[in-house]
């Protein structure tokens, strides 16, 4: 076998090690959130400002409740999409779209992994989960544009 076919044998059973280990886990996360990356869901105040838009955090929360109730839903059910829109409302696109390349290039072996495990279908169907997070991310962005309305 080849060098590069046993790097990407090894990422793909990394990722798909990875992702059973996070599923498996799951029902312990309910009690105790861990995310897989990123910081865990915080207390923000309502009256923190938005960096980028004329609201504050309590003016965004009430935006996506109202704008896209399915993906407030997510986020005030699941810790995991909670601490995602803290983390992104607080960002503009471009610098979300920085973060992700930086972490991307920091962790190439991570970010094959998992690329690898999405497409086996470790997260579920992969087109349903690219689908999902296009929609958040479209949420929030939606969210932060009309906050100051709410």
């Amino acid at each position: 076998m080849s060098t590069s076919l046993r790097r990407t044998l090894a990422a793909a059973a990394l990722g798909i090690a990875t992702a059973a280990t996070v599923s498996v886990g799951m029902g312990a996360a309910q009690a105790a959130p861990t995310p897989v990356h990123g910081p865990a869901a915080k207390k923000i105040p309502d009256a923190t400002p938005v960096p980028g838009a004329n609201c504050n955090y309590g003016q965004a929360k009430a935006a996506i409740a109202a704008q896209d109730p399915k993906v407030w839903a997510k986020i005030t059910t699941d810790g995991h999409y909670r601490a995602h829109f803290q983390q992104d409302i607080m960002l503009t696109a471009q610098q979300r779209e920085a973060r992700d390349a930086k972490w991307r290039a920091d962790h190439p072996v991570e970010t094959v992994a998992l690329q690898t495990a999405e497409k086996a279908g470790a997260f579920g169907d992969p087109v349903k989960s690219a689908a999902e997070r296009k929609q958040f991310g479209a949420a929030v962005d939606r969210a932060r544009a009309n906050c100051s309305r709410f």
